[in-house]
């Protein structure tokens, strides 16, 4: 017997052995997002066997509720290979509207020692009608897949494919909060609807997003919560949504949004960053000791990015051991000219009109620093399950090889609740300060932490919710920062929302820019970009983002003009860092004239709120436009392609008539109110 549940917005069928039948809008013609599929999965341990699968179709399941509610009780359930095991588990579905309200309730009555280690929920198993819908998930800012059904079959697990179970799940898999997944959620999308998963949780404890090919067949989305729970123990999980929605992708992410509203910390950013066209990221003095550019250098380094329109550096290495060495030791580098050269020529570069961010890593301790042989790194690091400390090996390289083969420096991570740490990090603000620097900006503090185990830390065993340190690491730092100098910056790397909150700009990691169809311009065929903030840079458009990833001028253009359409900031990183952007002058001239059009027009583009291409209708495929709503309540178009000769579009506004327009390169609007743009030309269309 099928048991339904339907408001009128959404339809929900399970079978009478609990398991999850069908999905969709109400009234939608029979669509259904899934296959008939267990709608959970638990992994407990039992005894020494750490990764034992339960799921509910080995047990009873009482089924009740209303139109609106309803409430499956699963009882009397099996391991798969048939042992009974003392577990309860309640899923509890609440019809909000077109939202799916969802809950998860475990308890764990197994002998002492067994533990609840994993709540696999909801797994929805796609139909092959979901499957040839887009997915779009939050990697790195942001990244789609074109359809599941092309890319089912590419998975990439990351790792040796030894190592997993992958005759019978082969998965890919991100983590919230973090780099790989930096909000809780994902979508399929199409033009007219698609189905949001989001797990709402205030808890911002890790949920893994899993996507999931079982028995190289059937493919899987699903969210993982690590409760580790003891014997005796319940667990409830609040805060699951699915929602089959009409419209485009970013209808999916405006639930998201809706949601951060209630606990996202809206902060005001400094003029100085607002307006802030990038910086030049540079590494003073590599980790195997090799000096690029003494501080003396600072009044040239600020030559060579004005002439691109950059004003600001982002300054690595400049401590004695060099970038990525002797962490958390920052002392200003004698063979770069020592402290008081450091002070002078920061003030040089500001005389000139430039401003100077003061690099140090927020996550990493290396073994060799006074810092850890002392103790206090020993006991500030992350302990695993076992109770050993974490190491990382960062192997940086110049001419040679052995240091790229051997590594040339170990690290243990820090946790980010250790108040030896924090206090650490605070000697490094002040040293900051001392010098002079108009900010901060701490390295690996967005990415995910390592799940610390250190009861001495004085957070819960093991520590699932480390990333709610961190978000406190990046506040506590924020307000020491204003209270030594008021206006200080502070900016972070990775992109995830909970410490994205606290910081004034993030340093992206993935680039934003980065093709998955090399060769394109010589085939005449549009570059695609997969990882390309679109979803997170809609969901939080009062975040300053940067691009990454532009070492040279290889497809210069094209990766410029991306960074104008989305209204980011320069990341520039000549040669990986080494040099000023003096160094590729094509880069340095273009860079330049695309940051004097968006200084042009900069009433229209600093500050503006990206939609994405939620706003305009743009009737040519082969043209990429994204809308921006300017301070002043216009909209903003801009428009560009780089692979065609030329190609014409009419791109419109509903409501809204064009004002004004302008264009980077050869542009031209028609008699008709069509567009025409040469390869690698910027449209700026204004509506009112």
């Amino acid at each position: 017997m099928a048991h339904v549940f339907d408001n009128g917005n959404i339809r929900i069928e399970f079978a009478s052995d609990g398991s999850l039948l069908s999905l969709g809008k109400s009234g939608d013609g029979g669509w259904n997002y899934v296959r008939p599929h267990c709608f959970w999965r638990l992994i407990i341990s039992e005894g020494s066997s750490l990764e034992v699968e339960v799921v509910p179709q080995s047990g009873k399941v009482a089924i009740t509720g209303t139109c609106e509610d309803f409430t499956l009780h699963y009882s009397d359930l099996h391991t798969i290979f048939g042992q009974p095991v003392d577990i309860q588990v309640t899923v509890s579905g609440r019809m909000q509207g077109e939202d799916l309200l969802l809950s998860l309730e475990v308890e764990n009555h197994l002998p002492a020692g067994d533990m609840m280690r994993e709540c696999h929920f909801p797994v929805l198993c796609l139909s092959e009608a979901a499957e040839q819908l887009s997915l779009h998930y939050s990697n790195a800012g942001g990244t789609v897949w074109s359809s599941v059904a092309e890319h089912k079959y590419r998975l990439t697990p990351g790792g040796p494919q030894y190592q997993s179970m992958d005759f019978v799940y082969e998965r890919q898999i991100y983590r919230y909060p973090g780099l790989t997944a930096a909000t809780n959620c994902f979508a399929l999308a199409s033009d007219n609807g698609g189905l949001y998963v989001g797990s709402h949780d205030l808890s911002f404890e890790y949920t893994e997003h899993v996507f999931e090919l079982e028995k190289r067949q059937l493919f899987n989305l699903l969210m993982v919560k690590t409760p580790f729970l003891p014997s005796g123990g319940k667990r409830r999980y609040d805060g699951y949504v699915l929602s089959p929605y009409d419209g485009r992708w970013f209808k999916a992410a405006d639930k998201y949004r809706a949601w951060a509203e209630t606990w996202y910390e809206f902060k005001p950013i400094p003029e100085r960053i607002r307006t802030m066209q990038g910086w030049q990221r540079l590494i003073m003095r590599t980790q195997y000791g090799e000096n690029s550019y003494p501080f003396a250098t600072l009044p040239q380094i600020y030559a060579d990015g004005a002439a691109a329109g950059i004003d600001s550096l982002l300054m690595f290495g400049w401590h004695q051991g060099g970038h990525d060495c002797d962490y958390p030791e920052y002392i200003p580098a004698r063979e770069l000219g020592g402290k008081e050269s450091m002070r002078e020529n920061i003030r040089k570069f500001q005389e000139l009109g430039g401003q100077v961010f003061l690099y140090a890593n927020g996550n990493l301790i290396d073994k060799n620093s006074e810092f850890y042989l002392q103790g206090k790194g020993k006991k500030a690091s992350v302990k695993d399950f076992l109770g050993n400390e974490t190491s990382e090996n960062w192997c940086f390289s110049g001419r040679g090889v052995a240091n790229r083969t051997f590594g040339n420096r170990s690290f243990v991570t820090a946790c980010p609740a250790s108040r030896e740490w924090l206090d650490k990090l605070k000697e490094y603000v002040d040293l900051a300060v001392e010098v002079g620097a108009d900010g901060v900006f701490f390295d690996q503090v967005g990415a995910g932490a390592r799940v610390c185990c250190d009861q001495s830390h004085g957070h819960p065993v093991p520590y699932f919710g480390v990333m709610n340190a961190r978000r406190d690491l990046v506040a506590e730092m924020r307000r020491y920062a204003h209270s030594k100098k008021p206006g200080m910056s502070i900016g972070i790397e990775h992109t995830t929302d909970i410490t994205a909150q606290h910081a004034d700009y993030i340093h992206t990691c993935g680039g934003g820019n980065t093709v998955v169809n090399p060769g394109w311009e010589q085939r005449g065929e549009k570059p695609h970009i997969e990882n390309d903030y679109r979803w997170f840079r809609y969901i939080f458009p009062e975040v300053i983002l940067s691009n990454r990833n532009i070492r040279d001028n290889r497809e210069i253009e094209m990766r410029v003009n991306r960074m104008l359409l989305l209204n980011l900031v320069s990341d520039v990183e000549v040669y990986r860092c080494q040099r000023t952007v003096a160094s590729e002058p094509y880069y340095q001239q273009y860079l330049g004239a695309v940051n004097a059009f968006r200084y042009k027009h900069r009433a229209l583009l600093y500050g503006a709120r990206y939609r994405a291409d939620s706003l305009q209708q743009n009737t040519n495929p082969e043209i990429d436009s994204e809308s921006h709503i300017a301070p002043s309540g216009q909209i903003v178009v801009l428009a560009t392609q780089s692979h065609l000769e030329s190609a014409t579009t009419r791109i419109s506004v509903a409501g809204r008539q064009l004002q004004a327009h302008d264009f980077l390169g050869q542009g031209e609007l028609l008699p008709d109110g069509s567009l025409r743009l040469s390869r690698h030309t910027v449209a700026l269309l204004v509506f009112a």
